[in-house]
């Protein structure tokens, strides 16, 4: 009988999760306590095997998981090719694969925004971490904007976001539109009665200099005033 916490570098080795390592620095210790903050009882796994354990309970977040999935990827799958990351339609058939394991219809927009709650450890399990860490600095918004760029995928619904993501421009206007159509907001004027509890709300807080007021902290971001009140409907 096998504890979580009597896990060990070489189970991740021996049940294809070496993938899975790399996301905490080949730490067993510091994957176990995020584990750990996601089973109801992180201690007793049963009878299974360490392999099943492995599968069942960290393949995905607890919002997602089902039933066990194989860490290991088909041969024949192209990607499976050295350098086949370089083809972003190899990059682009990896997503609907996993898509497909995860109950992401392809193709269906509206089952698309599932990929919100889809966690890193899901493509390190399905042979995909290389892919996120070496292509997209382990960022799953970058990603999926560049595998399914006509859907509309918003950086703030992604529980982590690389620090350039956050304070790119693009990223910024998308947050002024969106907290702008939300809060009806039109001019600076009405900005300027915008509270930390209104951002908090809306999911984009984190995109603000909490030292500063809402609009300052643009002010700063852009470099100036009239660079983002030109975004304002006016």
């Amino acid at each position: 009988m096998t504890t979580l916490s009597e896990l060990k570098t070489v189970h991740f080795y021996e049940h294809d999760g070496k993938s899975l390592l790399t996301l905490y620095n080949g730490s067993p210790y510091a994957l176990r306590r995020s584990v750990d903050d996601r089973l109801d009882d992180p201690g007793d796994f049963g009878d299974r095997s360490v392999g099943d354990q492995v599968k069942q309970h960290l393949s995905l977040s607890a919002d997602l998981r089902g039933p066990p999935t194989s860490m290991s990827l088909d041969v024949h799958f192209p990607w499976r090719a050295k350098g086949a990351w370089d083809s972003l339609e190899h990059q682009r058939q990896f997503a609907d694969w996993l898509g497909e394991r995860l109950g992401i219809a392809r193709g269906e927009d509206a089952d698309l925004a599932k990929w919100y709650r889809v966690p890193s450890t899901a493509f390190a399990l399905h042979g995909g971490a290389g892919l996120l860490q070496t292509r997209y600095h382990n960022s799953r918004y970058e990603f999926l904007r560049a595998v399914y760029p006509h859907f509309e995928w918003l950086p703030w619904r992604f529980e982590r976001l690389p620090r350039r993501v956050m304070t790119d421009r693009d990223t910024l206007v998308a947050v002024v539109r969106h907290v702008s159509t939300k809060l009806l907001l039109r001019r600076r004027e009405d900005w300027e009665r915008v509270a930390f509890s209104h951002l908090d709300e809306l999911g984009v807080a984190a995109f603000f200099d909490r030292r500063l007021s809402a609009v300052h902290s643009l002010d700063s971001a852009f470099g100036s005033a009239a660079a983002w009140e030109a975004l304002l409907p006016g």
